[in-house]
């Protein structure tokens, strides 16, 4: 009947017809399967009579079991469809890659899709309740010429880590080195070794922010011309709110991406696969 309605009926209330030891057709067919695997080992097994017994049985009443529990039926179809899906590939293998990310080539610091383009930029942050209020109002109104300086779509992606501060040591230590104070070497290597307790028993993260920057429209050199001008766009505007920003090249884009489809290892603000850092000790061992 035209414009009627169309009612649902819940899984509970459907009524299917009993067909043997009441059960339904499709719980018969179990049953049945298990009955025909009891009988075969009876009949076609040479083991000692009461080990065929034993064994009939069992199967035959895991399959009236199999087939009246339906939780159970449907628990042991989830497990054996993950056994038989496939878990293990590599960000490198190419149908993973498309499966998950589609992504056909990463070259001149630009991800390549099948009909789009895509730039990334890393965007350092600062903390804005740090600033005056003139200089909060003047951050928001900066950051209101980028928004309404742009009328294309961007993408804001935030990513939460470990904090890392191993090159702020470095650095330190490196200059402290030049002076030759030893006493002010071992004032920093107690320092170090406060901070780094500090971070792993508190849990302190640090935060990586990304702009995603999209060219839709094929993979011509006129939309590589508009993709680099909406990057140039994003870099002097955020930078107009003191935002510095870094457009990832060919390798940080690999690893980005790639650490969402894998285990990843954390370097500085980059985060590298475990293959791509393997990559580079064979690099470094064909180099000596």
């Amino acid at each position: 009947m035209d414009g009627g309605l169309i009612y649902e009926v819940p899984e509970e209330l459907n009524y299917e017809e009993k067909i043997f030891l009441n059960l339904t057709f499709k719980e018969s067919l179990i049953f049945s399967a298990g009955l025909a695997l009891a009988v075969l080992i009876f009949t076609r097994t040479a083991l000692e009579f009461k080990i065929r017994v034993a064994l009939s049985g069992a199967v035959l009443m895991s399959g009236f079991i199999l087939a009246r529990v339906k939780p159970l039926r449907d628990r042991i179809a989830k497990y054996a469809k993950y056994l038989t899906y496939p878990k293990r590939s590599g960000w490198r293998n190419k149908q993973t890659l498309n499966r998950f990310v589609k992504i056909q080539d990463v070259k001149n610091d630009v991800v390549i899709l099948k009909d789009k383009i895509i730039a990334v930029l890393a965007v350092t942050p600062y903390d804005f309740t740090m600033f005056s209020d003139k200089g909060k109002i003047a951050t928001i109104s900066s950051y209101r010429n980028f928004l309404n300086a742009i009328n294309f779509p961007i993408q804001i992606v935030m990513r939460t880590g470990k904090v890392n501060l191993r090159d702020y040591f470095a650095s330190a230590k490196e200059r402290i080195a030049k002076n030759q104070d030893r006493k002010a070497m071992e004032e920093m290597d107690k320092f170090e070794g406060f901070v780094e307790k500090y971070i792993s028993t508190k849990g302190v993260s640090d935060r990586l922010f990304y702009l995603i920057i999209l060219q839709e429209g094929g993979k011509s050199e006129e939309q590589f011309k508009k993709l680099e001008y909406k990057v140039e766009v994003c870099v002097e505007k955020l930078g107009n709110c003191g935002l510095k920003c870094r457009r990832l090249e060919d390798s940080s884009l690999i690893t980005l991406y790639s650490s969402y489809l894998g285990g990843y290892v954390e370097v500085g603000a980059d985060y590298l696969s475990i293959l791509t850092m393997l990559d580079m000790a064979e690099s470094h061992e064909k180099v000596i």
